[in-house]
């Protein structure tokens, strides 16, 4: 029998800016999760896969985003993201605030994981850059706030992609 597991990520996103720019400003949309999706979609703004949800318990506003594992038996991922245009060269900066709880804790080699993917004009994966925001050994129950600074979109990048995601273990 498979083993139903939760393994949450709570999350509010605050900032993803170009490095570099003098005053810039958040270019998320819906970038506290305030606003409600539609068709089929938890939140306005964010596109998503996987286990997804929304939690009162948030650090700004009053929603804040919820992944769980997908519960596939495999390495596998829940995710909400949203997409950019970008140039060769250009950088972001992303600013994250993200936990998991005692109840439902992260273990084994499950991670929270912000990503930034560099595609090409047709969509497909160029590279992408994979940062751990949490894992089984982050104090569970204790806000992490996790800021990074991408590397330069490489040649051929037309658009990016910035994930907020739950990396599940095939263990888990």
């Amino acid at each position: 029998m498979k083993r139903v597991c939760a393994r949450i990520l709570l999350v509010s996103l605050l900032a993803i800016t170009g490095v570099g720019e003098a005053g810039a400003q958040c270019i998320l949309a819906n970038p506290s999760f305030e606003l409600g999706g539609s068709d089929g979609n938890v939140f306005g703004g964010w596109y998503q896969f996987g286990s997804v949800g929304y939690s009162a318990n948030a650090t700004h506003g009053a929603i804040a985003a919820k992944l769980t594992g997908p519960n596939t038996g495999d390495w596998d991922v829940s995710g909400y993201w949203q997409q950019f245009d970008c140039d060769a060269g250009e950088q972001f900066s992303a600013s994250v605030k993200g936990w998991h709880t005692s109840t439902n804790p992260l273990t084994g080699g499950s991670q929270a994981i912000v990503n930034i993917e560099w595609r090409n004009p047709s969509g497909s994966l160029i590279d992408y850059e994979s940062h751990t925001v949490a894992d089984a050994s982050t104090p569970v129950d204790e806000i992490v706030d996790f800021y990074v600074e991408s590397q330069p979109a490489p040649s051929g990048t037309a658009t990016t992609h910035f994930l907020l995601g739950v990396l599940q273990d095939p263990a888990d």
